[in-house]
C-alpha cells in the first residue's frame, strides 16, 4: 500500500472527526456537516474508506435535518422556562414537597394527580389520585408548572390550602409541605398502613407479551438455521421469573414487618431486585450449559471501546430521544416525555443522605452489573451463536428495553443504549467495557435527578 493510495482518506477522516466534534448538540451542527459533506463530494475520493465516511456524513445530515423541526418547536416552548434558570442547579435551596406525581410531564398540562406517595404530606392530608389541583392558598393554578412552583416555594411546616376538583366538587385540603434537607419529618422509613400494592415494582404486562412473541420468533428462526442448537430461553425465563417472584416476596415481607409501605422498604426491595437479577444470570447459565464464546472478529481494548461507546452514547442517545419525543407528541398525542413513574417516586422519596445511598447502590452499581451479566454476558453470546450477531444484538437490546417498561414507549431509548452496550461487549470481547458504560450512564442520570 503506497502513500498515494492512503492519502485521500486522511482529509476525509479529519473532516468527519471535525463533524463529530460538533454533533453533541443535534441540529446545530447542520451547517458544519453540510460544508464538510459538500467538500467530500467535490473531492470524489476513489477509495472505499473515503466513500464510507462520506456516506456517514450524509446520513448524519439527513437525521439532523429531519429532527430540526422538533428541536425548533421544543426550543420555542421551553425558552421562557430555560431563561428563568440562573446559577448552578446544585446551589438552589431545597424545594418543598408534598408527595404527588402528575399524569403528564408537560409543564403546560393540567395539574391532575396520577399518584400520591405513601407516607408523604399529601397522602396523610387526603389528596387522591385523579384530583385536579385548581388553587394554592386561593391563588388559581392552571398547569403542572404553576402548581409545582407554588408548592416548591412553600416553607416546611407551614400549612398550605390546596384546592382540588374531585368528581365535579371543589374541595379544600390543608397540606403541610416537607423539605428534603432535614427540615420537617423524614418519611424514609415512615410506615403507612394499607394494602399490599407493589405498583412501584411491577411492570406493564403488555410489554412482556411483546417480549414473549419476540422470544418465540427468535427461537423459530434459530430452529431453521443449520448447526448445533444453543439453549438460551429456559435460562432467561428462569432468571426473570426468579427476579419477579423474589422481588415481590421481599416487598411483601418488608410490608408485613413494617405494617405498611415506606420509601426505605421499597428501596430495599429495589436492591433485592437487582441482586436477584444478578443471581438469575448465574442460574440461567447453569441451566443452559457452558458459556458460548463470542464469534470471531476484530477486538478493541477496553479503554478504546469505552471511549468510542461514550461517543456513540453522546451523539446517538439525544437523536433517538428526540425522534421518540416527536412520535409520542406529534403522532400519538402524548406528553412528549416519559412522565413520572414509580422509580421517579422512589427518587423523590430518597433525598436524605441514607435515602440517596440506598437509591444509588442498586441503580448505579448493582443494577448495571446485574443487567450486563444477564443481557450481555448470558443472552447476547448465546443468541449470536443461535441466530447471528445482527439479530442477537437487536433481540438482546429489545429485551433490555422491556425490563424498563416504567418508561412507556421510551423503552426504545433504553433499547438503543442496549445496542451500544452490546456493541461494546462484541468489540471488546468482555463485560468490563459495557459495565463501565452502563455505570457511567446511570450515575450521570442519577446525579442530574438529585441535583434538580
Amino acid at each position: 500500500m503506497g502513500d498515494a493510495a492512503a492519502a485521500p482518506t486522511v482529509p476525509a477522516r479529519v473532516h468527519f472527526h471535525v463533524a463529530l466534534a460538533s454533533v453533541f448538540v443535534p441540529v446545530l451542527s447542520l451547517p458544519v456537516v453540510l460544508v464538510l459533506l459538500v467538500v467530500d463530494l467535490l473531492r470524489r475520493g476513489p477509495d472505499a474508506e473515503h466513500r464510507r465516511w462520506t456516506r456517514a456524513l450524509a446520513a448524519l445530515f439527513l437525521v439532523d435535518l429531519a429532527l430540526a423541526p422538533v428541536v425548533a418547536i421544543l426550543a420555542t416552548e421551553r425558552g421562557a422556562e430555560s431563561r428563568a434558570l440562573s446559577g448552578p442547579v446544585a446551589a438552589a435551596p431545597p424545594r418543598a414537597r408534598i408527595g404527588i406525581l402528575f399524569e403528564s410531564a408537560d409543564p403546560e398540562a393540567e395539574a391532575r394527580v396520577s399518584r400520591v406517595i405513601a407516607g408523604w404530606p399529601a397522602e396523610r392530608a387526603g389528596i387522591r389520585a385523579g384530583d385536579r389541583v385548581t388553587a394554592v392558598d386561593g391563588r388559581p393554578v392552571r398547569t403542572v408548572a404553576e402548581t409545582k412552583r407554588e408548592i416548591e416555594e412553600s416553607r416546611a411546616g407551614l400549612a398550605r390550602r390546596i384546592s382540588v376538583e374531585r368528581g365535579g366538587e371543589r374541595i379544600g385540603i390543608d397540606v403541610v409541605p416537607w423539605t428534603p434537607a432535614g427540615e420537617g419529618e423524614d418519611p424514609l422509613f415512615h410506615p403507612v398502613p394499607g394494602s399490599f400494592e407493589p405498583g412501584l415494582l411491577l411492570r406493564d404486562p403488555g410489554w412482556w407479551g411483546a417480549a414473549a412473541l419476540l422470544a418465540l420468533g427468535s427461537w423459530g428462526w434459530s430452529r431453521r438455521r443449520p448447526g448445533p442448537r444453543v439453549r438460551v430461553w429456559r435460562g432467561l425465563a428462569a432468571a426473570l421469573v426468579l427476579t419477579l417472584a423474589g422481588t415481590l416476596g421481599t416487598a411483601w415481607l418488608l410490608f408485613r414487618l413494617q405494617g405498611g409501605w415506606s420509601a426505605g422498604a421499597l428501596l430495599l426491595a429495589l436492591l433485592a431486585q437487582t441482586l436477584l437479577l444478578l443471581a438469575g444470570a448465574w442460574i440461567g447459565s447453569r441451566l443452559c450449559g457452558p458459556a458460548q464464546p463470542l464469534p470471531d472478529g476484530p477486538r478493541l481494548s477496553t479503554l478504546r471501546t469505552v471511549l468510542l461507546g461514550l461517543l456513540y452514547h453522546a451523539t446517538g442517545l439525544v437523536r433517538v430521544s428526540l425522534a421518540v419525543v416527536a412520535v409520542d407528541r406529534f403522532l400519538l398525542g402524548g406528553p412528549g416525555g416519559p412522565g413520572e413513574s414509580g422509580l421517579d417516586a422512589l427518587q423523590q422519596m430518597s433525598r436524605t443522605g441514607l435515602g440517596m445511598l440506598l437509591f444509588a447502590v442498586p441503580v448505579v452499581l448493582v443494577g448495571p452489573l446485574a443487567e450486563e451479566a444477564l443481557f450481555r454476558g448470558f443472552l447476547l453470546p448465546r443468541l449470536a451463536r443461535a441466530v447471528g450477531i445482527p439479530l442477537a444484538l437487536a433481540v438482546s437490546s429489545a429485551f433490555f428495553g422491556v425490563i424498563h417498561t416504567h418508561l412507556g414507549m421510551y423503552v426504545v431509548v433504553v433499547a438503543y443504549l442496549g445496542g451500544v452496550f452490546g456493541w461494546a461487549r462484541l468489540r471488546s470481547g468482555g463485560l468490563a467495557a459495557p459495565v463501565i458504560l452502563h455505570v457511567l450512564h446511570n450515575g450521570l442520570v442519577t446525579a442530574v435527578a438529585f441535583l434538580r
